[in-house]
């Protein structure tokens, strides 16, 4: 343990945000990183807490690194069609995306629970640019606070985080966000049905004692919750050519139900005006 460190506090869901923290870190580490985080390096060497508790999966290791890699991908390419970019991190955790992927002309806002911004304050430097919000995603303030924004110029991102929610309260969130922010964009990971239902056995979230709530077998499945919202893409870890995947890649022939975590991307548009 770092004893000249800022103890990190943290309980519940709230302690998950070490774990792709910590992932990141020890990716940057390997000769050849699918993804390099220098800040994430630099935070665990600052945070007072036992790592070792963290078991060194490899395998996840390997996902979170692509995870990471592919949504900096997409937002980077929203950044190349629109540079002014609002980003707004759900459940902002410990998340070092700005350091990697920001640019000039970009606003970003990180939410996330009160004990979290309060380590998060202590680590990470706010600026004209970068504000931390200490609230829930599902606290409408926030969203209130945004309004002033041009909605198209938002990218909604929610890493790590939908899974933790019930599926009524996934629901009512990107359901206020299509309605609320139309011509948006949301970037979020999801599990499948069956990882909600197997996650006592997670390698790293069932030793702490957490469980999933919420996981869906299509990204299309979304889609029905609300007229205007539309799948843009849907990537999963066990269709990409990773060599560190080994036999995992081997799950992408299992029914959409059964398939592991995946990253989804889709345009909030809005419902269509009631006025005929």
């Amino acid at each position: 343990m770092n004893e000249n460190g800022h103890k990190a506090d943290l309980q519940g869901v709230s302690e998950t945000l070490l774990l792709p923290l910590f992932s990141r870190a020890l990716e940057s580490e390997r000769d050849r990183p699918i993804v390099t985080d220098a800040k994430a390096v630099q935070l665990i060497g600052r945070i007072d807490y036992d790592f070792s508790r963290l078991a060194k999966q490899d395998l996840y290791n390997t996902v979170i690194a692509l995870r990471t890699q592919k949504i900096d991908s997409l937002l980077q390419q929203a950044l190349a069609v629109q540079p002014e970019t609002l980003v707004v991190t759900l459940g902002c955790g410990l998340d070092t995306r700005f350091e990697r992927v920001h640019q000039g002309s970009t606003s970003w806002v990180d939410i996330d629970f009160t004990d979290v911004i309060s380590l998060r304050r202590r680590l990470l430097d706010e600026e004209p640019c970068r504000t931390f919000v200490a609230s829930s995603i599902l606290d409408e303030s926030w969203m209130k606070s945004l309004e002033g924004h041009a909605p198209e110029s938002i990218v909604f991102i929610a890493e790590g985080v939908l899974m933790y929610l019930e599926e009524q309260q996934v629901r009512w969130l990107i359901s206020s966000l299509n309605r609320r922010f139309p011509g948006s964009q949301l970037i979020f990971t999801a599990i499948s049905p069956l990882e909600v239902l197997l996650s006592r056995l997670h390698p790293t979230v069932g030793p702490m004692g957490l469980r999933f709530q919420w996981g869906v077998s299509r990204g299309r499945e979304v889609e029905t919750w609300g007229e205007g919202i539309a799948l843009l893409e849907e990537w999963q870890y066990c269709k990409q050519s990773e060599p560190r995947l080994g036999l995992f890649r081997l799950l992408r022939h299992l029914p959409p139900a059964m398939r592991p975590s995946k990253v989804l991307s889709y345009r909030l548009r809005g419902p269509r005006s009631s006025e005929a």
